[in-house]
């Protein structure tokens, strides 16, 4: 960009503050490297507390970014989608009850449940866990999962409607779509709206954010389904719509829910979309004015901080303000430091994130800056971008749009010039903010149809500046190196090694060039590289890698060989390998009472003897992608014979197989290799 154009953008932004009083504000990191936290707080240590959803919970120093584990439940959690670890909450009374409330999803993948357990902490670690509540069981979605504890010594623990049943989850007596209120030590509370169950309030979709503010007052936020996020004012026995109403009782079939259940509706809703509310805490601190008074959000799918600024009874909302849109991704939590200044956490390596996140540095936490007035944006685009990708290929890349100013702004829009090119504006999520000192990588599409050069314009709205218009050019002169086979099969016995070529070809129409191999996946660790070529593969040449298989016991492995290259396009080949036992007794010694399976490597038939009598049994024989083949009962035999060929009456084709036999006793399985002819 010309030093004119920097000069006339911020002549016009500029011009553009005069007409605004409302502050700047831009976020720092503070600490870096996390793995999706879920929620921040700030302890009366003065240290930052996080639960990680992988299954930590430490302490971080905002001052250095340090971070201490005080309690690790990676190896007893279940971690999948939207379950681990979750909420927590300290004891009103810390120093004289140092108790930490966690809650956190164990189990497996058949059945798990979701607990919130008593902890203390001794100064360094949480210890003597002690359980207060459980959900059993779970689900993988819409668990909530806030903790608030009330100075007369009640906790607020908020539930989703998972596992989902719409008419089952509406009585009191479960926890399903409620927030429950119990003692600290698990039981009824007296006043409890029902004194024989623990809901406090019911009809609440996904609850993930909660707080009280110093008038008494309830609020939580809560997730919509495809419309109607909800800032709801919490109150004993209320019923606040799910599933049967969504937001507003605004349609007519809604009405009629509201009238017979007398239903409650949301103080505030996002309408006919959803910004999937998250984090919520109260806001009365001389630091930042413009947020006294005020509940702040933290959204994931909106990526960005509203502030709803209350009324003196803090029990209705009198305007909503919207900062750094999309600026650092999914905002999952945000915490309040007793001095006033306000963190706030991502989300961005869970499933259902966004290009371009996660960034190098996620997830992190950053602290909320105020920036003087005179702090002014300098947006830099490229003079241009020069792309390359292979005929039929999608290629995502970025274009990078850099601040070089010392305020935030905004790209209210972004689209290509022509929108039938193969290169276009692929960042659908706008508006976005570029902090100060960032570079924001923007998404954007190459997919050539045929070969050739292709040009088009993205346009960029900068909010304040007006359009910025860039030229992208693409080409098809491109080297792709690719995998003569993407799954490649071998074997040897189990005492033994064996070498294998793995061919690769460049199917570009340029040079491209090897810079280093690795192995990757569950058994990397029985695979050896012993060739790897480096240096430049011209076009149409081709180039061999040789892998060494050295098993250590019967079975079948797998790694993947990958190829780093300076295209754009991943370069791996699979290798599964084969263990076969090297005698009869071998296989005895490690696996009695089953069977054997001869000869093995076969090549027309294999003969499966049985080492002991069965009774009822069955031998299934599945490919290595678990697909079964053959199956046949082995009641009462001693041996069957496969022709290899399969319950469809083709022939098997060559390769590996698994062969295993399920019986009362259990089920063991052995490796077999059928031959080519």
């Amino acid at each position: 960009m010309t030093r004119l154009y920097k000069f006339i953008l911020i002549l016009m932004f500029s011009a553009c503050v005069v007409s605004t009083a409302q502050t700047q504000y831009t976020f720092v990191p503070v600490a870096s490297g996390l793995t999706i936290p879920w929620e921040i707080e700030f302890g009366a240590d003065g240290a930052l507390w996080c639960s990680e959803r992988i299954g930590l919970m430490s302490r971080i120093d905002v001052a250095t970014g340090s971070k201490s584990v005080v309690l690790d439940l990676r190896s007893k959690l279940y971690t999948s989608l939207e379950v681990g670890m979750l909420g927590f909450a300290f004891h009103p009374q810390f120093a004289d009850s140092p108790y930490v409330f966690l809650a956190y999803t164990a189990g497996n993948k058949g059945h798990f449940y979701r607990v919130v357990e008593r902890y203390t902490f001794d100064g360094s670690i949480l210890y003597n866990p002690v359980e207060i509540f459980r959900h059993d069981p779970a689900d993988e979605f819409h668990q909530g999962c806030r903790l608030v504890i009330t100075q007369d010594l009640k906790i607020f623990i908020t539930n989703g409607d998972a596992p989902y049943a719409p008419y089952d989850i509406t009585g009191d007596s479960v926890s399903n779509t409620k927030i429950i209120r119990v003692n600290l030590d698990g039981s009824i509370p007296e006043d409890n709206p029902d004194p024989r169950y623990r809901m406090w309030s019911r009809g609440h979709r996904n609850v993930q954010g909660l707080t009280i503010t110093p008038k008494g007052k309830i609020w939580s936020s809560e997730h919509g389904n495809a419309i109607d996020d909800e800032l709801n004012l919490v109150q004993p026995g209320v019923n606040y719509g799910w599933p049967f109403i969504e937001g507003y009782c605004d349609q007519p079939y809604e009405k009629v829910f509201c009238d017979s259940l007398n239903l409650r509706e949301p103080v505030w809703s996002s309408g006919g979309t959803t910004c999937a509310p998250s984090g919520l805490a109260y806001y009365n601190h001389p630091r930042f004015p413009e947020f006294q008074n005020s509940l702040l959000l933290t959204t994931l799918k909106a990526s960005t901080l509203y502030v709803f600024s209350l009324n003196d009874s803090t029990d209705a909302i009198t305007n909503v303000s919207e900062f750094l849109s999309r600026s650092i991704g999914r905002l999952r939590d945000i915490a309040i430091h007793p001095d006033g200044r306000i963190f706030v956490c991502t989300s961005n390596r869970e499933p259902n994130g966004y290009p371009p996140f996660p960034l190098a540095d996620d997830d992190k936490i950053c602290e909320l800056i105020a920036l003087p007035d005179s702090a002014r944006p300098i947006p830099v685009f490229p003079d241009s971008v020069h792309v390359k990708a292979w005929v039929n290929d999608e290629l995502r890349f970025t274009i990078d749009i850099r601040n070089d100013g010392d305020a935030p702004f905004v790209i209210s829009n972004a689209y290509g010039k022509s929108s039938t090119s193969p290169i276009n504006n692929a960042h659908w999520r706008t508006p976005f903010t570029v902090l100060p000192g960032v570079t924001y990588p923007s998404d954007a599409v190459f997919a050539p149809p045929e070969e050739g050069r292709f040009e088009n314009e993205i346009w960029y709205d900068v909010r304040g500046f007006g359009v910025h218009t860039l030229k992208v050019v693409g080409s098809t002169d491109i080297g792709v190196l690719t995998a003569d086979s993407t799954n490649i099969q071998t074997g040897c016995y189990s005492d033994d090694s064996v070498e294998v070529v793995v061919p690769f070809k460049n199917i570009g129409s340029d040079s491209i060039n090897i810079t280093s191999t690795f192995l990757s996946g569950r058994d990397a660790s029985r695979f050896n590289i012993l060739l790897a070529p480096t240096g430049l593969v011209g076009a149409g040449e081709r180039v061999n890698f040789i892998v060494q298989y050295v098993p250590k016991f019967a079975g079948i492995h797998q790694c993947t060989l990958n190829i780093v290259t300076d295209s754009y396009r991943p370069t791996f080949s699979t290798i599964v390998g084969l263990s076969l036992l090297s005698s009869v007794d071998d296989y005895e010694n490690s696996n009695p009472k089953y069977f054997v399976a001869t000869p093995n490597p076969f090549t027309a038939s294999v003969s499966f003897s049985f080492t002991s009598s069965l009774g009822p049994s069955e031998l299934v024989v599945s490919n290595v992608l678990g697909e079964v083949v053959w199956r046949t009962n082995t009641d009462g035999v001693s041996a069957v014979e496969w022709s290899g060929v399969t319950s469809a009456g083709v022939q098997a084709a060559p390769g590996m197989y698994v062969t295993t036999l399920n019986s009362a006793s259990g089920s063991v399985s052995i490796p077999i290799m059928r031959r080519g002819e």
